[in-house]
């Protein structure tokens, strides 16, 4: 999804780039400017540093319990509680339920 995101501003960008420049001439750099400087600032101010930190200690930033969740299925894959229930969907889904 991000690499859409990516493509399609990209792409709107190169779009409408050249008509901004023929009616505002070098002020278009001027507005991409303002633009990156306002999204480094949002950036700064609204995204949680993650560089260093631990699985643990991301979980704990971020409210989430994801790290413990993939233990958990880790240990339920070793245990076999998964095929059972890949075996029910099967069923279901044969059923047309």
């Amino acid at each position: 999804m991000g690499v859409s995101t990516q493509w399609l501003f990209n792409f709107l960008f190169s779009l409408v780039t050249p008509y901004m420049i023929a009616s505002w001439g070098s002020y278009t750099f001027t507005f991409y400017a303002i633009l990156d400087i306002t999204m480094a600032t949002l950036v700064y101010l609204f995204l949680k540093e993650t560089k260093g930190k631990s699985v643990e200690e991301m979980e704990t930033i971020f409210h989430s319990r994801a790290a413990f969740d993939v233990e958990l299925a880790r240990k339920q894959g070793m245990e076999g509680e998964f095929e059972s229930h890949a075996e029910e969907i099967e069923v279901h889904e044969l059923k047309g339920n």
